[in-house]
């Protein structure tokens, strides 16, 4: 996979990939402590019939952190910087988890921008309360240093459901590395990106999105939503009265699967998107 880089104008150094042809062009964005290597499966395949382009996101992947602040907005923003750069039009957006919130506010911000948006396991969609959001605030900030309570690698065990798959196990390592080699202060970086999640939920912008949305997620999903503060919640339940809220929405179960459809699923995930993006073929 070759990277390329180049400079925004906040002068930050960041980093990304270019695979295939087509008008229609799919950006994709990955979550919190991944690299667009987590798309390689889906963009070998999509590459056939678009142009696909894959961010790695400020202090993700051989992206450079510069002293990003690690909200929300600012992923946003960083998201624009590429696709005014590239001089993009009309992109279908495709993100996982953190990367698929980020998506969700982009089509939000700049509505003319995408065509279309394809969500696997994205965040945002779970409802915390202002005590809720106290509490896992204080878990994750600590002592106020932005390290206490996290396990950086806590995380990247429970986003599988089948562990033992050499694919997996290859991802996980990959994972790993990001989280321990390309991110300056792990635990810093996941504390201040999930405080910025949480003070961007979706619940009221995603009856604003007009364009066709696909949704995805793993019935085991271990992240969504969160045991802790919701054990009387399912997966299934967030993804159902999430989709209830868009006007035009797919919304997609995968049996066997834990919080990476793209990935855990990879060809069931290419073959619902490919039909989604062309229903003019399949109805």
């Amino acid at each position: 996979m070759q990277i390329m880089e180049w400079i925004d104008p906040q002068g930050a150094q960041l980093s990304y990939t270019d695979h295939g042809e087509g008008k229609e062009v799919l950006l994709f964005i990955h979550g919190l402590t991944d690299s667009l290597e987590t798309w390689w499966e889906n963009i070998l395949f999509f590459s056939k019939y678009y142009r696909c382009i894959a961010i790695n996101l400020p202090g993700h992947g051989s992206s450079k952190a510069n002293g990003f602040s690690y909200d929300l907005e600012s992923y946003v923003q960083k998201v624009k910087n590429l696709i005014d750069y590239l001089q993009l039009d009309r992109v279908v957006l495709v993100g996982h988890s953190m990367g698929g919130q980020i998506s969700i506010q982009y089509t939000d911000k700049y509505p003319q921008e995408v065509s279309r948006l394809i969500l696997s396991a994205p965040a945002g969609l779970e409802e915390f309360s202002n005590e809720d959001r106290k509490k896992l605030l204080s878990l994750l900030m600590g002592s106020g240093q932005g390290s206490g309570g996290v396990n950086p690698f806590a995380g990247i065990r429970n986003y599988f459901f089948d562990v033992e798959n050499p694919l997996i196990v290859k991802a996980r390592k990959t994972l790993e590395k990001t989280v321990s080699v390309t991110l300056a202060n792990p635990a810093q970086v996941i504390a201040k990106s999930i405080k910025g999640m949480l003070e961007h939920p979706v619940s009221d912008v995603l009856p604003r999105i007009k364009i066709p949305v696909c949704i995805f997620f793993g019935t085991e999903d271990n992240l969504i939503p969160n045991r802790f503060l919701h054990p009387e919640l399912s997966t299934a339940s967030v993804a159902k009265d999430a989709a209830s809220l868009i006007k035009d929405v797919e919304l997609h179960l995968l049996d066997s699967c834990g919080h990476m459809p793209h990935l855990e699923k990879h060809t069931q995930f290419n073959l619902q998107v490919y039909k989604f993006l062309n229903r003019e073929l399949y109805g």
